[in-house]
């Protein structure tokens, strides 16, 4: 087995349709203040564009995540969505989604840090991570 090598398959589809009714859920009731879809990359490119994006850095754990770090950031598995919330909209957010839902982090800073169990995994400043992604784009 191992990392790669492997088309995604939808698992378990009514899961994934449960989970995609919470977050259309909160995004009526505008609790949720940005979602991305996980793609290509998994959660790591997801998290680097939100945060090329908006930006704004993002602090991340993986401890919530019962996978090897490299399987928790490049997974490419489907049905998955990173989504931001206002602080004050937490606890709504968690009673929507309930189990549907990990929380990971916070937004805020000026890098994209990722961490598991106080072990620092990544940490890249926003300005090197928007050279990465738009330099190849440059003289075009």
């Amino acid at each position: 087995k191992g990392i790669g090598k492997n088309v995604p398959q939808l698992q378990d589809k009514e899961k994934v349709w449960e989970r995609y009714q919470r977050v259309a859920k909160a995004i009526l009731q505008n609790i949720i203040a940005s979602a991305y879809p996980l793609e290509y990359g998994g959660l790591a490119v997801g998290l680097a564009k939100k945060a090329i994006a908006g930006r704004k850095g993002i602090e991340i754990d993986l401890s919530t995540i019962s996978l090897p770090p490299e399987a928790a950031l490049f997974s490419e598995s489907l049905g998955r969505i990173v989504l931001t919330v206002a602080p004050q909209n937490k606890e709504k957010f968690e009673q929507i989604l309930g189990h549907a839902a990990s929380f990971l982090g916070k937004v805020g800073g000026d890098s994209l840090r990722i961490v598991q169990k106080e072990k620092i995994i990544a940490d890249v400043p926003l300005s090197q991570l928007e050279w990465a992604y738009k330099s190849p784009l440059e003289g075009y």
